[in-house]
C-alpha cells in the first residue's frame, strides 16, 4: 500500500495538471491513459470494451444508484420498436403484395410483425433482491417502487429452495410476450459475514428461475414472462477474489476500487454488459456528456458511447490513473487475485478454528459465531469472521467493549450492522419488532448503543486483505482469551457444530466443488494450541492440561460459593468520557450515580463528542480528580505536561453540546496530546437533561 501511495503521489508532480475544460483535455492530460485506464480495469475482470462498458462512479453506491434511477421497467422502446415495425410492415403489405407473376400474395400483417422476437405489454417487471444485500440496495427498492409492478425481498434459505436445482435447468416459461423488465440484485459475497453465494445464479435468473415473482400473489403461473436482469454487487468479493466475467455474464456489476486497494477513495464502477446497455434510460444530462444541448429549447443529444453518457462532469482522473499502480502492487507484492483469496481464506479459517473452541472455566462458550459455511471450502467462503463474545453467565459482551480493547491491541476491525440490516438481523435472530423497538429505545446505525434488553444491536466482524498476516489473527485470539475468558480456557468443538455442517452442505450440494484441502476438525482438536489469560508470560498451554486446572478451578468455585465470600475489589469509574479509567477503592455516589463519572467530554471542532472509535488514544489519557483542591488532572504518556483542569467552570458553550467550557488551556494540551486541532473538553451542564429525558419516557405522567 505504501508503495502504491509513493508512486500514485510521484505521478502528479512529475506532469502538472491545471483545470481544464474538455476542449483542452487532448493538450494537457492524456486522455489516452484513461482509456487505457479503462480498458486495463476490464482486463482485471478477464473481459474487454466489446463484452463490458466500464462507467466510473463515485462509490459501489454510486452504481447502484444509477442502475436504481435509469433502469426502464416498462420496456418502452421496445414497444416504440414494435410500433415502428408494425408501420414498416403495413407499408409493405401495400406496396409489395403483387409478386413477380402478378398473382396476388396474401400477407399477414400479425405474422410480418417482430416475427421471432418477444412482444411487450407494456406493464412493469418486477424488483426482486436479496436479504442479505448491502443497505444501498435497500435505497434502489425506493426508486423502484415507484415505477415496477411489485417488489420482493428473498430470505436466505428462500433464495436456495427456488434456485438449488441443476445449473443446465431452465424454469423459464415458453411465452413469447413480455410482461417489462424485471431486475434481481444479489451480492456475491455478503459483507457480513463473509458467504459466497453462487455465481451460477445470474444465468439461472437470466432464464427465467424467478419467474414465479412476477405475480407471487397469483395461484397458478403467470401468463406473461418477464424479460430478466441480473445485477451483481461484487464490492465486497472483488476485494479478495477475483471475477472473470469471462466465466459468468451479468448484466450490471458494481465494484469499489477503496475496497480493493485502499486508495484512492471515493472511487467506483458499473460494468455494463454491452448487449443489455439499452435498458438503462438516462434522462439527466451533466458537463461532457452530450453532443449538442440547446439552453432555449428542449434539445440535446447524448455521446454515443455508454460511458461518456453516464459519466457526468469531471472526471476525478488523478484517482483514475492512480488505478494502474494499485494493479501493479497487488502484483508485486502478492501475485494473483487467487493468491490472495488463498491467504485471506486460510487466515479467517485460523481464526473460526480457534473461537469456534472458546469456552470459559465452567463450560459456557466464550463465542457465538454468525456464519453461513463450515470455513472448509473457499469457493463459499471469504476472508471474514463475525461473531459476539459471551461472558461466563451467558449474557452478551458489548461490541464497544470489544472495540476499545481491540484499539488497546492495536487491532483495526469493524462493529454494527455494516450497513447490512438484512444479514444483520437473520444472524441475531431478530425480528423486525425487534429493530424497531431497539430504534424507539434509541438505537440508531453507526451508535454506540451495543445492547439493548441484554440484546446485541450489531457485532464485531474480523476481515483479513492482503496485508494481515497470521500475527494479526494470534493477537485477536490474545486479546479475547486475555480479556473476556475465564480461565482456565476449555477448548472443545460445540455440540451444534456437525448439524450446522450438514446444512450447509444441503444447501450449497448443487454448487460445491472438492477442496483442496479438507480440514480435519477432530483432529485439529486435539493438537490445538491456544493461547492463555496469562498475558505476562503470553504461554502456550496444551488442551490435556485444562481439564486438570478446570477440575481445581471448579474446586476452588464450590469452595468459594460455600462461603459465600463476596467482595468488592475495586472500582473503576471514567471522569472523561472515552478517556482511561480511574481505580479507586472507595468513592462518593453522586446524583447521577458515582461521583464525576463521565462528567467531561472532549468534542471536536463540529461540536460532537470524541470517542475511542475515532481516535484510539484516547485511552492514553489518564484521569484523576483531587477532589481537596477541586481539580480534574490529565496525563499522557507523550506530554511532558500534566493539564488540571478547576471542577467549577462558568463559560457555557453552543447548542450542540450543552455543557461548561474548560478553557483554552486544557483544549490546546489536548489538541497537541492526540495532534488534532479545535478539541475541547466540555463539562455536563449540573442540571442532566439526558436522565431528564429518560425519566419522562420511562414516567410520562411525571
Amino acid at each position: 500500500a505504501t508503495s502504491e501511495l509513493y508512486t500514485t503521489e510521484k505521478k502528479p508532480a512529475d506532469h502538472y495538471y491545471e483545470q481544464v475544460a474538455l476542449t483542452q483535455v487532448a493538450n494537457r492530460i492524456p486522455v489516452h491513459s484513461l482509456t487505457h485506464q479503462r480498458q486495463f480495469t476490464l482486463h482485471h475482470f478477464n473481459t474487454n470494451p466489446e463484452e463490458y462498458s466500464l462507467i466510473f462512479t463515485s462509490s459501489a453506491t454510486a452504481a447502484l444508484k444509477v442502475v436504481a434511477e435509469t433502469f426502464d421497467w416498462t420496456g418502452q422502446d421496445e414497444i416504440e420498436k414494435t410500433k415502428d415495425n408494425y408501420v414498416q410492415s403495413k407499408e409493405i403489405t401495400h406496396n409489395a403484395d403483387i409478386d413477380e407473376n402478378n398473382k396476388c400474395v396474401e400477407i399477414d400483417e400479425n405474422e410480418s410483425l417482430n416475427v421471432g422476437k418477444p412482444v411487450y405489454d407494456g406493464s412493469p417487471g418486477v424488483f426482486v433482491y436479496l436479504q442479505d444485500n448491502h443497505t444501498s440496495v435497500l435505497g434502489m427498492r425506493e426508486l423502484a417502487a415507484n415505477k415496477c409492478k411489485q417488489t420482493h425481498c428473498i430470505s436466505h434459505n428462500d433464495i436456495f429452495q427456488e434456485l438449488n436445482i441443476r445449473p443446465e435447468q431452465d424454469n423459464s416459461i415458453d411465452i413469447d410476450t413480455y410482461s417489462g423488465n424485471s431486475l434481481f440484485v444479489y451480492p456475491a459475497q455478503c459483507n457480513f459475514a463473509g458467504v459466497k453465494y453462487p455465481l451460477e445464479w445470474i444465468s439461472q435468473t437470466q432464464n427465467g428461475a424467478l419467474n414465479k415473482y412476477i405475480n407471487k400473489n397469483a395461484s397458478v403461473l403467470p401468463s406473461k414472462r418477464t424479460k430478466w436482469f441480473c445485477m451483481l454487487d461484487a464490492a465486497s468479493f472483488v476485494s479478495t477474489n477475483r471475477l472473470d466475467l469471462s466465466l459468468i455474464k451479468p448484466d450490471f456489476v458494481c465494484v469499489s476500487f477503496y475496497k480493493i486497494f485502499g486508495y484512492p477513495t471515493g472511487l467506483g464502477a458499473l460494468l455494463v454488459k454491452i448487449s443489455s446497455s439499452d435498458v438503462l434510460k438516462k434522462s439527466y444530462f451533466g458537463g461532457g456528456t452530450v453532443l449538442i444541448a440547446l439552453s432555449s429549447e428542449r434539445y440535446h443529444v447524448p455521446r454515443p458511447t455508454l460511458s461518456d453518457r453516464f459519466e457526468d462532469g469531471t472526471l476525478p482522473f488523478l484517482s483514475i490513473l492512480a488505478l494502474r499502480h494499485g494493479f501493479d502492487t497487488l502484483k508485486q507484492l502478492c501475485g494473483s487475485m487467487e493468491d490472495i483469496s488463498m491467504h485471506t481464506f486460510s487466515l479467517a479459517q485460523r481464526l473460526f478454528l480457534n473461537l469456534i473452541s472458546l469456552h470459559h472455566s465452567n463450560g459456557a462458550p466464550a463465542v457465538v459465531l454468525y456464519t453461513d459455511t463450515d470455513y472448509q471450502n473457499i469457493d463459499t467462503q471469504g476472508g471474514i469472521v463475525n461473531f459476539n463474545l459471551l461472558r461466563a453467565n451467558g449474557e452478551y459482551v458489548g461490541f464497544v467493549e470489544v472495540l476499545n480493547m481491540a484499539n488497546l491491541y492495536d487491532i483495526q476491525l469493524r462493529t454494527g450492522c455494516f450497513c447490512n440490516t438484512g444479514a444483520c438481523q437473520r444472524h441475531l435472530g431478530l425480528s423486525s419488532q425487534d429493530l424497531k423497538h431497539q430504534f424507539q429505545a434509541g438505537h440508531v446505525c453507526g451508535d454506540e448503543r451495543d445492547l439493548i434488553d441484554g440484546k446485541p444491536t450489531g457485532s464485531v466482524r474480523v476481515s483479513f486483505g492482503y496485508m494481515s498476516t497470521k500475527e494479526d489473527v494470534d493477537r485477536v485470539l490474545l486479546m479475547i482469551t486475555t480479556c473476556f475468558l475465564e480461565e482456565p480456557v476449555i477448548n472443545k468443538l460445540p455440540d451444534w457444530w456437525p448439524l450446522h455442517v450438514q446444512m450447509y452442505r444441503k444447501k450449497f450440494y448443487n454448487y460445491l466443488k472438492p477442496p483442496e484441502k479438507i480440514v480435519n476438525f477432530h483432529k485439529h482438536y486435539e493438537n490445538l494450541n491456544f493461547i492463555t489469560v496469562d498475558s505476562s508470560e503470553n504461554k502456550r498451554e496444551k488442551v490435556s492440561n485444562v481439564e486438570h486446572k478446570r477440575t481445581n478451578h471448579t474446586q476452588l468455585q464450590e469452595e468459594t460459593s460455600a462461603s459465600n465470600a463476596m467482595r468488592l475489589t475495586h472500582i473503576f469509574l471514567y471522569p472523561v468520557k472515552s478517556c482511561g479509567a480511574l481505580s479507586v477503592s472507595s468513592w462518593s455516589i453522586g446524583p447521577r450515580g458515582l461521583l464525576y463519572d463521565r462528567e467531561w467530554m472532549i468534542t471536536t471542532p463540529a461540536g460532537v463528542s470524541l470517542t475511542q472509535k475515532q481516535d484510539t488514544k484516547l485511552c492514553l489519557i489518564k484521569p484523576n480528580i483531587q477532589e481537596d483542591e477541586d481539580q480534574l488532572c490529565l496525563d499522557f504518556p507523550v506530554s511532558k505536561e500534566r493539564s488540571e483542569v478547576s471542577l467549577c467552570q462558568s463559560k457555557v458553550c453552543g447548542d450542540r453540546v450543552q455543557g461548561y467550557d474548560c478553557g483554552d488551556e486544557v483544549a490546546q494540551w489536548l489538541s497537541d496530546a492526540l495532534c488534532r486541532d479545535g478539541l475541547r473538553l466540555i463539562r455536563q451542564q449540573d442540571s442532566d437533561t439526558r436522565a431528564v429525558k429518560a425519566d419522562k419516557k420511562t414516567n410520562p405522567g411525571s
